[in-house]
């Protein structure tokens, strides 16, 4: 018997001052817009008022992941992250 598990998927597609900001750091390097993004799995249950509420909570941890993936020294990532510049 094969076993399966519901979930959604949440693809987060950064805005333009992050990509902006990359530019900065690798020198003027053009990026595409669809160069970086992230996908997290959700319970399937969940509807849009559970996802906002999690992305509040957790958004400066995928933040860091977002910029990670892109470049891992920490101390070129923007000092400041709120919810407001989130991707």
């Amino acid at each position: 018997m094969r076993k399966t598990i519901n979930r959604s998927v949440l693809t987060i597609i950064p805005r333009q001052p992050f990509y902006d900001w990359g530019r900065q750091v690798f020198g003027g390097r053009a990026m595409e817009q669809s160069d970086e993004c992230g996908a997290y799995l959700l319970d399937d249950d969940w509807g849009l008022d559970e996802v906002e509420r999690y992305l509040k909570a957790n958004y400066d941890g995928i933040f860091k992941d977002m910029l990670n993936g892109m470049c891992t020294f920490p101390e070129a990532w923007p000092d400041k992250r709120t919810w407001k510049m989130f991707p």
